[in-house]
This record gives C-alpha cells, sequence and structure tokens, in this order.
C-alpha cells in the first residue's frame, strides 16, 4: 500500500476538496476491493489450467499406456449389448489364480463415483488430491454395473496391429493357462462358435471349456450353462 507521504502529495495534487483522512479511507477500501477481485480472478483462472493440467495428464497416459479393461460379472445383459455387438459375441473368462493376474502389480478395481479426480495449483506446482493413477481407475457412478477392473500395460511392450483400415489396436499376450473358458452369446454367430472351437482344440488351449449365455425361461436375465 502506498505510504502517507505518497499519498498527501496525490490529495494536495487533486483532491484537496475533502479531508485527506477521508480521501485515503476511500483509497485503501478501494485498493482493498479491487485487489480483492484481482485476487478471485486469478485464482480461477489458475483453476481453469489446473483442471486443463489435469485433463492434459489423461491424454498423455493414454498416449503411452495401453489399458485392458475386465468385469467380474458375466450375465450383466447392458454388458453384453455393449461389448459383443447384440449378443453375437463372446465373452473369455479368465483364471485369476494365473500369475498373470495374481502377481500383477498394475491390476486395479475401478471406483465409482460422483466427482472427477480434482486438482490445484499449488507451491510445487500442479497438486492432485490424491494419487494420479485415480485418473485412470475412476467412473461415472452410472456404469457401476460393469464392476470393472483395470490393467495398464506400457505400448512399447505391446504388439502393435492394424485391425481394419486406419484403426490400430495394442494387444498384450496372455499365457494359454490364464484362459479358463470361453462363453458364446445368445445370439453368437455360427462363424464366431466354430473359429472358437478349432481355437480350443488346439495344443495348449484344449483345457478351455466352452459355455454358452441362454435366455432365462422367466426373468429377464441370462443364465451360463
Amino acid at each position: 500500500m502506498l505510504s502517507n507521504r505518497v499519498l498527501r502529495r496525490l490529495w494536495r495534487q487533486s483532491y484537496q476538496r475533502i479531508e485527506f483522512d477521508v480521501f485515503r479511507n476511500l483509497l485503501v477500501a478501494t485498493f482493498e476491493t479491487e485487489r480483492d477481485e484481482h485476487i478471485e480472478n486469478v485464482l480461477k483462472q489458475l483453476q481453469v489450467a489446473a483442471d486443463k493440467a489435469r485433463d492434459d495428464t489423461l491424454v498423455f497416459i493414454s498416449s503411452r499406456f495401453a489399458l485392458a479393461c475386465y468385469s467380474e460379472t458375466p450375465e450383466d445383459f447392458l454388458m453384453w449389448s455393449h461389448y459383443t455387438s447384440g449378443h453375437q459375441g463372446m465373452v473369455v473368462e479368465f483364471n485369476i489364480k494365473n500369475d498373470f493376474f495374481a502377481k500383477a502389480d498394475n491390476l486395479m478395481p475401478v471406483t465409482y463415483r460422483s466427482e472427477r479426480v480434482s486438482t490445484s495449483y499449488g507451491k510445487q506446482g500442479l497438486d492432485f488430491d490424491e494419487p494420479e493413477i485415480a485418473l485412470v481407475r475412476s467412473k461415472n457412478l452410472c456404469w457401476s454395473y460393469e464392476k470393472e477392473w483395470r490393467q495398464l500395460f506400457p505400448l512399447r511392450e505391446c504388439q502393435k496391429l492394424q485391425v481394419d483400415a486406419g484403426r490400430v489396436c495394442y494387444f498384450q499376450l496372455l499365457p494359454p493357462d490364464a484362459i479358463s473358458s470361453v462363453i458364446l452369446g445368445v445370439r453368437c454367430r455360427p462363424d464366431t462358435e466354430a473359429a472358437v472351437r478349432e481355437l480350443v482344440g488346439r495344443p495348449g488351449l484344449k483345457h478351455v471349456k466352452i459355455r454358452r449365455a441362454v435366455l432365462h425361461e422367466t426373468d429377464f436375465r441370462l443364465k451360463i450353462v
């Protein structure tokens, strides 16, 4: 804040029609109001920048890592509708006691929540209110029926394949004994079923069981038989 000496000089130059104490108090009040508004605007801008940095962090993770997504439940109607082209595909069931899963340090359950991971800028720069890994292990509450688990793999450790024109996917090799069964959908296409049956007849995969999802006789739900 300006010193009394400077304030008196300003007062003498322009504001002698009012008492000095009144002039000083008005100036101080104006300064404090503008200062508070300025600080509030700066804090808002910092929060906008922090939110963008959070989203940029997620984009960076997505550009460096592949994400495998699993579900605890094989019977959910919505899961079959979303991920198997309307029950036409299949579900691969894994043996979670296999070392690929049992000894994995990158396997994590998804948490379902109403609020996104929050960030702010502090003395040390961008500050997450919780571990940054929460960015990739949290989802909106509306997805909770999926009972999802996720596993991150560096892209450099994955196999890169072009699956169709212009689309590239990344794959992680699984040990054959990490697969326990294949569940065919209610509307599984004959060519898909034939391909599955041919594969599980090969050496190393003969332990894999073939099961099928069928409509329950009376309820709106599936049975695995």
